[in-house]
This record gives structure tokens, C-alpha cells and sequence, in this order.
């Protein structure tokens, strides 16, 4: 240990007797305020107490509170795209904030300020009054992120007579949209494809948005011009129906866009792939000054229903969401899911007719999505530092399914159910710990330093991700000097502070990096809905240098 560091770990040590270990109060109760939705798009961040004695004050003054809105796909990672702080609690008095830890004080007005620059942020707020009394110090960490992705790089190939259209240049974490025309809605894609078959739309608008919630620039793609024999019309004769009976087992995600009008009727058959189930079936796309077009869908190979109903496994009226309700027949409109009206047996796998009609003289288009569930998550939990060290008793879980990996690793959940239609769906992922000294954890000097190193920048290019998370030794996401001091505690065998301490993390693997790097906290694990096997990787909070073996 050279004397740089001795001297570093002394001073420490002298912190850890003067003040308890630093950074949060442990006599107030619960040292985290509670999080709150602000809406259904954001979330108030939870902060954190800097002792009294860190402020100065000779009179006890209210703390407030202190809040931004975490965006992007998960609500609680502490990234966001919104600068705008949030200041209440406030009883009348003053106050202000630091931008560099108390370095230099700022006077607030209002209930708010703003802050610019993205990277990670370390925000301290407290009242005042005229008297030069404060409160407790509170604070709260985010990482800033209000740069917009680069824009997608849709590919466009044919494969079994449909168009297929790659989608790259995906951002860690980053989902991706899509829609027909400037006037519909973005709608959440699925994977990396998608598949179309048609002559409706002419043209795809992609876009992809990271993970604090920035759009890119939209990237189109001209369906007309693309040339192959996807662009069809589709069959008018009910016992001889387009045919989609070759549809790739990859294919999550099936537009079927065509064109009717009065006269004009469409009829294509889905052979919905063995071992899936139509998960979602909507109307994604309506263009016509006639707002209202007929549908059904009858189970079989040929459409010989005619007009009874009771052949049918679902009919109604289609059309925008201003559609107009004529009689008893049922309407479903933009957006709608129409698959909810299916048993699970009308979506299991098997021979689909769908008919469209317009009875109108106006022209009419149209386009359906198709969402495709192999109801199945698949993967294998392992140890960040060894490839070789299955992580077992693992216990993944969605909804209201859970299942437990085995001695290899291997976790598989079945029966997945997506909600509102989406592709995509969340799992959570833990592992119960029973440790009481450090070295049960792998924690010994060398995580200490390593946490410090971490936390003062001195770090190299060679320094694994995994380790900064880590080093988070209470996963708010930043390793601060509280996350050093407490580390050095437990290391000694010192009781920390609530919310401190060994706890095992599991994040997807490709998305390890980025968390690391925007000082992010891992959030919920996000699977695209595809068919490829999750890799879960394992931090143990503490264990810096990743020496823990099972």
C-alpha cells in the first residue's frame, strides 16, 4: 500500500470515529424519503439527509424536499432527461442549493431551478432563514442525459414473400417505434424485425429512444419503392385466401396493410406458428374520410362463414377513435386490442381468415399488427467476473410467475402474459443472502481501496464495470464517500448504516456498461420479447474486485 493510500485509509478511519461514517443521519427515522409518482411518465426521485452539523446550523430548521422526474423507460434508474429540481417542504422559509457539495451555496427563489450539463449529478438543498440558521442538508443523485440518440438504421430483405425490416444502430437500453404516417401514433416495436405483408401503407417511420426518454430523428422507409412481392393485393376470394402459411418462426411482429373500398373485399390467412399465440391483434393504421369499415376473423383455412355470426370467433365495425356506434354491432376501434375478445384457445396456434370490407364508395386504408408470444423467457444467471460460475437459487420472476435456477444456471419462465398488447416485458431477478462477516462476501482491504480509488477518479481503462456497481455499496446509484466509509465499516466489523451492505444485483448483461457509465442504478430487466435466451449477470454489492466464489 503506498502512502498515498495509507494516508487516504487513516483519514478515513478518523471519519469513521468522528461522524459514524458520513453522508446520512441515522437518528431521523428512515434516512430516504419515500418516492412518489408525479405522473404517469415520471417519478420523484427519493433523497437523503446530510447530518446537522454538516449545514452549521444553531437552530433546527424543517429539511425539504427534494425531487426530479426520473424518465425514460424505467421510472426508478435515476436517469432522466428533465433538468427541472423541484423544491417543497418548504414552511415559509428560504432556501438554496449546491451543485458541488456545499462548495458554494446558491440561493433559490420559486420552488425549482434548473441544471445543465449531462453526466452524473450530485444535488444538496436546505432552507435557511434570516437569522443564517439551516436545515439538515438533503440530497439527491441522478445522471443527466438530454442528448438524442443517433436515428435508426432500418435494412429492408425479403424473406417467405414478406418484407422484413432490420432495425440497428440500437442504443444499450434504447427501445425503438414505428408508425404509418405522421398523424398516428408511435407504437412500441418489438425485438429487432418487423414483418409486413400489404398494400396499404406506403411508408415506415422508425425512431429509437434511449434510456432516459430522448427521441432520435425519424428514419422513413418507402414501402412502394422497395420492390418484391410483398407489396400485393390481397385475395377477394373467401375459399382462396392470401396465404401466410410459410411465416417465419422468427417473426414476432406481422403488419398486414391493404386498401378497400366498396366492392373491394380482402381475405388473408394467418397460420399462427406452432408453440405461439396471437398475443395482440390491432387496428394500428385508418385512413378514409368513411369512418367506419367491417372485419371478422373465422378459424380455418377458407372464409365460408358468409355472414354468420355465429361462425365467426370475432366481428365488428373498424375505424378511427371518433368511429361513430351504429346499432348493435360491436366496434373496435384504433388501437384496440382485439385478441382480448379471443379465448386462449382462438389464439393458439392454427389456420386464421381475416375479412375486411368497406361498404363505402371511399377508399380505405388500413393496416393490422400482429403480435406473436412464444409466452417463454429463457436464459442463464451467472457471475459477473467468471463465465464459468453459475449463479443457482436464482429466483426470476414476472407478473405473478417465478421460477428458480438451477445448479447450471438455467432459469425458463412460461406462460408470460405482456400487458396492454406490448412486446416487450419486465422480470426481476434475486438472490437470498446470509452473510455476517465480510470474507463470506469476498469483501476484504483491497474492495475498500478499490471503492476509494473509484470514488476519487483514479481509476483506469481497464477497470470492469461490474466493479463500479459494486463499489454502489447502497445501490443509489453514485459511489460516494458514504459507500467508501461504510465499506471500510463492514470490512471491520462495525455495524452500517441501514440501506449499506452486501445484496446481490443482477442486471442483462449488454446492459451492464451502460449502467456503469452513466453512474445509473440498475433497474428493472427489460426483455424485448424475442426469442433469444436472457444472460442475467450477478454483482454482490461490496465485492469490488469480484473475488466472492460460491
Amino acid at each position: 500500500m503506498n502512502k498515498w493510500f495509507r494516508g487516504l485509509l487513516i483519514a478515513s478511519l478518523l471519519l469513521l470515529g468522528a461522524c459514524g461514517g458520513g453522508g446520512e443521519t441515522s437518528d431521523t427515522g428512515s434516512n430516504r424519503a419515500a418516492s412518489s409518482g408525479q405522473n404517469n411518465a415520471a417519478q420523484t426521485s427519493p433523497s437523503q439527509s446530510v447530518p446537522d452539523n454538516a449545514s452549521g446550523s444553531a437552530k433546527s430548521l424543517p429539511k425539504p424536499t427534494l425531487s426530479f422526474s426520473d424518465t425514460g423507460f424505467s421510472l426508478s434508474d435515476g436517469l432522466t432527461k428533465d433538468g427541472r429540481w423541484t423544491v417543497s417542504g418548504l414552511n415559509g422559509l428560504g432556501w438554496e442549493y449546491s451543485l458541488d457539495m456545499g462548495q458554494n451555496w446558491i440561493p433559490g427563489s420559486g420552488n425549482f431551478f434548473v441544471v445543465q450539463g449531462d453526466g452524473p449529478k450530485m444535488i444538496w438543498v436546505r432552507t435557511r432563514d434570516d437569522q443564517g440558521n439551516t436545515s439538515e442538508i438533503v440530497t439527491v443523485t441522478c445522471t443527466l442525459d438530454t442528448t438524442a440518440p443517433a436515428p435508426i438504421e432500418a435494412q429492408s430483405a425479403q424473406e417467405a414473400g414478406l418484407r422484413r425490416l432490420d432495425v440497428k444502430g440500437l442504443e444499450s437500453q434504447a427501445t425503438w417505434a414505428y408508425r404509418f404516417d405522421e398523424r398516428d401514433d408511435w407504437l412500441e416495436g418489438a425485438g429487432s424485425q418487423l414483418w409486413l405483408l400489404g398494400n396499404g401503407a406506403t411508408r415506415v417511420f422508425t425512431r429509437q429512444i434511449d434510456a432516459a426518454g430522448n427521441p432520435s430523428a425519424t428514419t422513413v422507409f418507402d414501402l412502394s419503392q422497395a420492390g418484391g412481392n410483398d407489396w400485393v393485393e390481397f385475395s377477394a376470394n373467401p375459399m382462396a385466401p392470401t396465404s401466410l402459411a410459410q411465416m417465419p418462426a422468427s417473426a414476432e411482429v406481422l403488419i398486414l396493410h391493404g386498401n378497400v373500398r366498396e366492392g373491394d373485399v380482402d381475405y388473408v390467412r394467418i397460420d399462427i406458428p406452432a408453440n405461439k399465440s396471437l398475443a395482440s391483434f390491432k387496428l394500428v393504421h385508418y385512413r378514409s374520410e368513411d369512418k367506419i369499415a367491417f372485419f371478422a376473423l373465422q378459424r380455418g383455412q377458407v372464409f365460408d362463414a358468409g355472414y354468420e355470426e355465429s361462425r365467426m370467433m370475432v366481428y365488428g365495425h373498424l375505424g378511427p377513435a371518433d368511429m361513430p356506434v351504429q346499432g348493435s354491432v360491436p366496434v373496435f376501434k384504433l388501437g384496440q386490442n382485439i385478441a382480448t375478445s379471443l379465448s386462449a384457445a382462438q389464439r393458439a396456434s392454427d389456420a386464421v381468415v381475416l375479412w375486411v370490407q368497406q361498404t363505402g364508395r371511399l377508399s380505405t386504408d388500413y393496416a393490422f399488427e400482429l403480435l406473436f408470444d412464444h409466452n417463454r423467457s429463457e436464459g442463464m444467471a451467472k457471475f459477473w467476473k467468471d463465465d464459468n460460475l453459475a449463479l443457482k437459487g436464482v429466483e426470476v420472476s414476472s407478473g405473478g410467475l417465478k421460477t428458480t435456477s438451477t445448479e447450471n444456471g438455467e432459469f425458463s419462465l412460461v406462460g408470460i402474459t405482456r400487458q396492454s398488447g406490448k412486446s416487450s416485458f419486465v422480470l426481476d431477478a434475486k438472490k437470498v443472502i446470509n452473510i455476517t462477516h465480510a470474507s463470506d462476501a469476498g469483501i476484504g482491504l483491497a474492495d475498500v481501496l478499490a471503492a476509494l480509488k473509484i470514488y476519487l477518479g483514479k481509476t483506469t481503462n481497464s477497470l470492469h464495470p461490474a466493479s463500479i456497481i459494486a463499489a454502489d455499496f447502497n445501490g443509489s446509484g453514485t459511489v460516494d464517500l458514504s459507500d467508501v466509509l461504510q465499506l471500510l465499516k463492514f470490512y471491520l466489523g462495525k455495524s452500517v448504516i441501514e440501506g449499506y451492505g452486501p445484496a446481490w444485483v443482477f442486471m442483462d448483461n449488454k446492459d451492464h456498461e451502460k449502467i456503469a457509465k452513466d453512474n445509473s442504478k440498475p433497474s428493472a430487466i427489460t426483455h424485448d420479447g424475442s426469442s433469444a435466451p436472457l444472460e442475467l449477470i450477478g454483482v454482490l454489492r461490496g465485492d469490488v474486485d469480484g473475488s466472492w466464489a460460491a
